[in-house]
């Protein structure tokens, strides 16, 4: 056994094949779907306050803004092939498959026993990595993986978290944008939203599954996985991105979204 990972970035989604032995995840949180399956070993993970676990023959299924971890709770580790779609594509499916439009979809989760669509998820992820996005085969699959999903299990809709968050929280998440490249002091952040820095910290976990320190760590994964796109070396990414160094930066970036900076890079290229 051998622990690897390869990322690839399609048009409509990511993807990523990996067997992890030792490698975790930091608690993190997508603005996609995160769903795939498990090949072999399982996959244990943190999610709403419980402890989950995913093992062979079985679906991982992480809404959009879920925050989860991920480890090996054995020394076999786990294999899977995940699929990362975004929103609209995923309401777009829901719609031709008869749901209504317009919101997210919601399944059952975050594990899922379901053997014939375990096995088209698992063809459509293959189908992908063989013959890209643009063939008819891979089209095909990964439509028909997706929407059998989406028919089969979807329990219900609900509105997209961003749009219901409050204007104070609205404020703060700004402003951490705008600061990725500087240090933000509770105390600050508290007085641009206008709560308490304990309110504060509670509508943080509320609407994003994360306190505060690691939603700015995500925002700047995801500033990063930008930058990642141009030549720009790694170590001035990892500076214009708010990480202290090259070195922070490939631990923090490894441990969100599961491969190396430079591995992604690759990937996006």
């Amino acid at each position: 056994m051998r622990e690897f990972a390869a990322y690839r970035r399609f048009e409509q989604l990511d993807a990523l094949h990996a067997h992890y032995l030792t490698h975790e995840f930091a608690r993190h949180t997508h603005e996609t779907y995160a769903l795939g399956v498990v090949l072999s070993g399982a996959e244990a993970f943190w999610l709403g306050g419980g402890l989950q676990q995913a093992p062979a023959g079985s679906i991982v299924l992480v809404h959009p803004g879920e925050a989860h971890t991920g480890y090996a709770p054995t020394k076999q580790g786990w294999e899977y092939r995940m699929l990362y779609p975004d929103v609209a594509w995923m309401q777009q499916i829901a719609a031709e498959v008869g749901l209504p439009a317009g919101q997210i979809p919601v399944l059952p989760g975050p594990v899922i026993w379901d053997p014939r669509c375990f096995a088209l998820l698992e063809r459509a992820h293959r189908g992908l990595w063989e013959n890209g996005p643009g063939s008819l085969a891979s089209s095909s699959l990964l439509i028909e993986a997706i929407g059998t999903l989406l028919a089969r299990h979807t329990k219900g809709l609900r509105p997209d978290q961003k749009t219901s968050a409050r204007a104070p929280l609205e404020r703060a998440l700004r402003h951490l944008q705008d600061n990725l490249s500087r240090p933000v002091a509770l105390g600050a952040l508290s007085a641009v939203s206008g709560l308490s820095r304990f309110q504060l910290v509670r509508a943080f976990r509320q609407h994003t599954g994360l306190p505060p320190h690691l939603y700015q760590l995500q925002l700047r994964v995801e500033k990063a996985k930008r930058i990642l796109r141009t030549v720009q070396p790694l170590a001035e990414v990892a500076l214009e991105a708010g990480f202290s160094d090259q070195a922070h930066f490939t631990r923090a970036f490894k441990r969100v979204v599961g491969v190396t900076p430079g591995a992604y890079r690759l990937a996006v290229r």
